[in-house]
């Protein structure tokens, strides 16, 4: 069952200013482990990038994870203005428990012009009713696998997966859905990049392997509408001295492309005994 609930979810990205400008602060998700989850920290840099170019849309960020982040503190996120132009702007935010630096997120922000589209159109794996429904505990909206991919089970399969996911979030509030968004792809990269490994499983964090994210970065190429169903599709790419990269792609339900992302991570197998 899920851990997380959408409205634990909804009121832990809305962050809070603090007496300090350009500074917000936001609770942790209850997920049962004494470590932040990382998408969660990316959904609250993303909200509270807004302050820094509220006119415009967010076009693309890049984390790194510098630490593991304690779920018993709340994180604070310092908002840095680079630079705002008449269509462009980047901004820095900095995630800190204390004076402990957990992540750092170089934000791009855009406003919207006229000009020729082109969002390459894929071939969707049928749609979400030929899909079956999995738990993912921290996904708390209706999210479904594609094919026979199990990303539970230790046995060797193709470092590919694909899921169907739609939440009843509102459809006009543009920063949430891209925060939800960036939550959700940080959770089954890692378990996308083990399928070929025969014997571990994402469940397998701290007993067999020791894995977290090092760096994620995203691309929004149009308005993203999780109230609607999309498909996120992954490939892991290269696994590799400890550390492993896949991509991955976000489809409307008609196949149009709206978003992508990169992530790379530290995978160490854990010795026997």
């Amino acid at each position: 069952m899920s851990v997380l609930s959408l409205d634990e979810l909804d009121r832990c990205l809305r962050l809070a200013p603090t007496d300090d400008s350009g500074t917000f602060r936001g609770d942790n998700i209850p997920i049962g482990t004494d470590r932040v989850f990382g998408g969660q920290i990316m959904g609250q840099a993303v909200m509270a990038a807004a302050s820094a170019a509220p006119e415009k849309s967010l076009k693309s960020f890049t984390h790194l994870f510098a630490r593991e982040g304690a779920t018993d503190t709340p994180v604070d996120f310092d908002v840095t203005s680079l630079h705002n132009g008449r269509t462009y702007a980047s901004a820095r935010v900095a995630a800190r428990q204390g004076e402990r630096t957990i992540g750092h997120t170089l934000m791009s922000f855009h406003t919207p012009e006229d000009g020729p589209t082109l969002l390459p159109v894929g071939d969707p794996p049928g749609s979400p009713d030929d899909a079956r429904p999995v738990d993912l505990g921290i996904l708390p909206w209706d999210v479904r696998i594609v094919g026979d991919v199990d990303l539970f089970d230790r046995r060797s399969q193709p470092s590919e997966c694909a899921l169907w996911m739609r939440a009843p979030v509102r459809a006009d509030d543009e920063w949430m859905q891209k925060a939800l968004l960036a939550h959700a792809t940080d959770l089954s990269m890692i378990g996308t990049l083990l399928l070929p490994v025969e014997g571990v499983a994402q469940q397998d964090n701290g007993v067999r392997v020791h894995t977290a994210v090092t760096s994620h970065t995203m691309w929004f190429h149009d308005d993203i509408h999780l109230d609607d169903w999309l498909l996120i599709r992954q490939r892991g790419l290269a696994l590799n001295r400890s550390r492993g990269f896949g991509t991955g792609d976000v489809f409307t339900a008609d196949g149009r492309l709206v978003a992508a992302y990169a992530q790379e991570s530290m995978i160490r197998v854990m010795a026997a005994g």
